[in-house]
C-alpha cells in the first residue's frame, strides 16, 4: 500500500522527534548511569508488574473492548476482541497521532458490517472513560495528601485535568468534514449511548483496573529501583503524567513519558534514577504489550482483507 506523502512525513517526523528527544535526555544523563541503576532492580517486583501489565493491557482492556462492542450491538469472543485490540495496538505505536486506532473501523466495518460511526464512538468512549478514571485517582491521591499531611499544605497542590481533542485520522474514504457532520447530528444518540455505558459496573470495573495497574505499575517500579516516591504522590502525578504522554507526538508516548517523570517528580530522586524509572515503565506498561500484541497482527491483517472473524 502507498502511503501518502503527507502522512508518510508525519510518519518520519514522528520518528524523529522521539529519537532526538532520546538524545537530548542522554545527552545531559549519561547512559551508563541509567543502565548502571537498571542493574540494581529487584526482579520479584519487574516480574509482578509484567504479570499486572499483561492482565491489564491485554486480557482486561479486550473485555472491557467486548463489553462496549456488544452494548452497541455486536457480539464478539474475547478471542475476537483481544485480535482487534491487539493488532490495532501495533498499528497505533507505529502509526503517527494514534491513527492506527481507527483502523479497527475498517476492520469491524468489513466483518459484519459495523457503521463508523458506532466503532468510532466505542473508541472515543475508551479514551474519555480512561480519562475519567485517571481524575479519579488524582481526587484520590489528593485526599490521602490531604489526610497525611495539613490541610494547608494541600492548597500548595494545585492542577488542571486537561482534557485534549482526538484529531480524527480516518483511513476510510469518506470525507472528513461529512464524518465530523454525522457525528454531529448524531451527538445526542450517542450521548445517551455513552450514560447507558457508564451505567454498566463491569466496564467501570474494567476500566478502573486498566488504569489502577498502570498507576499501581509505576509504584511497583519505583520500589524495584529503590526510588522512595509515596503513594499518594504517585496517585496524583502519575495520571498526570499518562495524560500528558497520551498526546500524540512521538511514538506511543516514548520520550514525553520519560520527561513528564524526570519533571514531575525531580524531588524525589536523581535524574538518573527517574529516567531508569521511566524507561523501564515504558518497557513494562508499553513495549512488553506491544510484543505480545504482535501475535495477534498476523490474524488481525488476515481477517481485515479476508472480511471474516475466525
Amino acid at each position: 500500500m502507498k502511503i501518502p506523502f503527507k502522512n508518510s512525513t508525519r510518519l518520519i517526523v514522528t520518528y524523529l522527534i522521539t529519537i532526538a528527544i532520546f538524545l537530548v535526555l542522554f545527552k545531559h544523563i549519561p547512559i551508563s548511569n541509567v543502565i548502571s541503576g537498571l542493574k540494581n532492580t529487584n526482579p520479584i517486583l519487574i516480574s509482578f508488574a509484567l504479570v499486572i501489565s499483561f492482565l491489564s493491557n491485554i486480557i482486561i482492556t479486550s473485555l472491557r473492548y467486548k463489553l462496549i462492542i456488544k452494548h452497541l450491538g455486536k457480539n464478539l469472543s474475547l478471542f475476537e476482541s483481544m485480535q482487534i485490540k491487539g493488532g490495532c495496538s501495533v498499528f497505533k505505536t507505529l502509526l503517527p497521532a494514534r491513527a492506527g486506532e481507527f483502523i479497527s473501523m475498517e476492520y469491524l466495518k468489513r466483518n459484519g458490517d459495523f457503521a463508523y460511526s458506532d466503532s468510532f464512538f466505542a473508541i472515543v468512549a475508551e479514551y474519555i472513560l480512561n480519562v475519567l478514571a485517571l481524575i479519579i485517582f488524582i481526587l484520590l491521591g489528593i485526599v490521602l495528601f490531604c489526610l497525611g499531611l495539613n490541610c494547608q499544605l494541600a492548597q500548595n497542590f494545585s492542577r488542571r485535568a486537561t482534557f485534549f481533542v482526538l484529531s480524527l485520522n480516518h483511513p476510510i474514504h469518506e470525507n472528513k468534514d461529512n464524518l465530523i457532520n454525522k457525528l454531529s447530528q448524531n451527538f445526542k444518540k450517542y450521548y445517551i449511548k455513552f450514560k447507558e455505558l457508564c451505567g454498566y459496573r463491569s466496564i467501570i470495573i474494567c476500566t478502573i483496573l486498566c488504569m489502577g495497574a498502570e498507576v499501581i505499575n509505576f509504584y511497583l517500579l519505583s520500589r524495584a529501583l529503590n526510588v522512595p516516591i509515596p503513594l499518594n504522590t504517585v496517585l496524583r502525578l502519575v495520571p498526570l503524567s499518562l495524560l500528558i504522554s497520551s498526546l500524540p507526538i512521538t511514538l506511543g508516548g516514548l520520550g514525553i513519558r520519560e520527561c513528564t517523570i524526570l519533571f514531575l517528580f525531580k524531588s524525589y530522586a536523581s535524574a538518573e534514577s527517574l529516567l531508569a524509572v521511566g524507561v523501564l515503565y515504558s518497557f513494562v506498561e508499553n513495549i512488553f504489550p506491544l510484543l505480545i500484541n504482535c501475535s495477534f497482527t498476523g490474524f488481525f491483517i488476515k481477517n481485515m482483507f479476508r472480511g471474516k472473524i475466525s
